[in-house]
């Protein structure tokens, strides 16, 4: 995720930061949970991080749609294939910044549909009880 904005977007650039910066807190977190087990503590931390992220996210998103509906951001056309439309950012209309796309690169599905985190597929015996 980019740090840097241009000044036309204002606050949307914090909200930006803010929502990166909660994102690699619930990613440690997860890890730390793999790691160590599901204790009381990492299972405290995951869920306030969790809740901190979605939090971040709602804002930054509602702020999103603010923008968009002010004029500030401008979305790509929708004419023709979707195809053509994906790799079109939304972008600032008076300066053309493309504002990127929401990404979470360390949650994916595996193969087998299940969710990943860094490429460990969880499932109820990635995180055990330490003994």
């Amino acid at each position: 995720m980019p740090r840097e904005f241009c000044e036309h977007l204002g606050d949307y650039s914090h909200n930006w930061i803010r929502a990166e910066a909660a994102y690699k807190a619930m990613g440690a977190a997860a890890g730390k949970l793999i790691a160590e087990g599901p204790t009381d503590d990492c299972l405290d931390l995951m869920e306030v991080t969790l809740r901190d992220w979605q939090f971040e996210v709602k804002h930054m998103r509602e702020r999103f749609v603010v923008l968009v509906k002010c004029g500030v951001i401008e979305l790509p056309s929708q004419g023709g294939d979707e195809e053509d439309t994906a790799d079109t950012e939304a972008c600032c209309a008076a300066c053309g910044f493309e504002v990127p796309r929401l990404t979470w690169p360390d949650w994916k599905s595996c193969d087998t549909g299940s969710p990943a985190f860094r490429g460990t597929e969880l499932n109820r015996n990635t995180v055990t009880a330490p003994a």
